[in-house]
C-alpha cells in the first residue's frame, strides 16, 4: 500500500542538533561543578528526552538539586535553542515532494513539546506539520500512544504510515504502534544498532524515503 502519512522523529532525523544540545548542557553543567561531556558522549545518550540526559550527564551520588540543574538546562535552550542545529542535507527535497503527493508529514520527539514546536515553526516555516513533543499530554516514545493518536487524527491505517527515525528508540515505536518503521544512517544511531530492532527499513539518504513511500 502507498504510504499517505510520514511520522519524523525530529533530532538526528530532520535536524542535526548535536552540536546545540552539546553547547547547551556545556554552558550550564560547570556551573553546578559538574564537569561537561564530550562530543561522543552526547552523541551516545541522545535520544529519550533532557531529564533523561541530565541524569546521565550528573555523576552517582550526587547531592545536587536536580530540578534547580533542570531549570537551568531549560532556561539555556530558551537561549540557545535553533542557534546552532541544522537541516540535514535533501531533507527539505523531500518534505516538498511529499507536498506535491499530498502525504501528511507530522513529528514525533521527546525534545521538550515547547522547543520541539518552536524548532519546527523555525527550520520547516511553510510546512504543514503537527508536533507532537515531550510533556504534550502523551507518554514519550518508545510509547504508541501518541503515533496512534496521529493515525486517528488523519482517519489512517498504520499501513498507511511510516515512522522515520535514527535511534533504537524510534523503531521500537513504530513496532508498538504497528508502523513501518524506518531507520535512518546519518543520525546518531549505528546500523547495529538499528538492525538489532529488525526495523523493515534502513536507509542511507533521505532520499530513499521516497522510494519507501510509493511501494505497493
Amino acid at each position: 500500500m502507498k504510504k499517505k502519512l510520514v511520522i519524523f522523529d525530529l533530532d538526528g532525523t530532520l535536524i542535526n542538533s548535536l552540536a546545540e544540545i552539546e553547547y547547551i548542557f556545556n554552558s550550564v553543567l560547570p556551573e553546578h561543578d559538574v564537569e561537561p561531556k564530550k562530543t561522543s558522549f552526547y552523541k551516545k545518550n541522545i535520544g529519550n528526552g533532557i531529564e533523561d540526559l541530565l541524569n546521565k550527564c550528573l555523576p552517582k551520588n550526587h547531592d545536587l538539586d536536580f530540578n534547580k540543574v533542570l531549570g537551568d538546562i531549560k532556561e539555556s535552550y530558551n537561549i540557545n535553542v535553533n542557534k546552532y542545529a541544522t537541516v540535514f542535507d535533501g531533507i527539505y527535497n523531500v518534505l516538498d515532494t511529499f507536498v506535491k503527493k499530498n502525504i501528511k508529514i507530522t513529528v514525533i520527539t521527546n525534545k521538550p513539546h515547547k522547543f520541539a514546536v518552536g524548532s519546527v515553526k523555525f527550520h520547516f516555516e511553510g510546512y504543514k506539520i503537527d508536533v507532537i513533543g515531550a510533556g504534550n499530554q502523551f507518554e514519550r516514545k518508545p510509547d504508541p500512544t501518541s503515533s496512534i493518536h496521529i493515525l486517528k487524527k488523519h482517519n489512517m491505517n498504520p499501513n498507511e504510515a511510516i515512522f522515520v527515525g535514527d535511534s533504537i528508540v524510534d523503531i521500537r515505536t513504530a513496532k508498538s504502534a504497528k508502523i513501518t518503521s524506518v531507520g535512518v544512517l546519518w543520525g546518531l544511531g549505528t546500523r547495529k544498532q538499528l538492525e538489532s530492532q529488525n526495523p523493515n527499513h534502513i536507509i542511507k539518504n533521505p532520499s530513499d524515503l521516497l522510494l519507501i513511500t510509493t511501494l505497493d
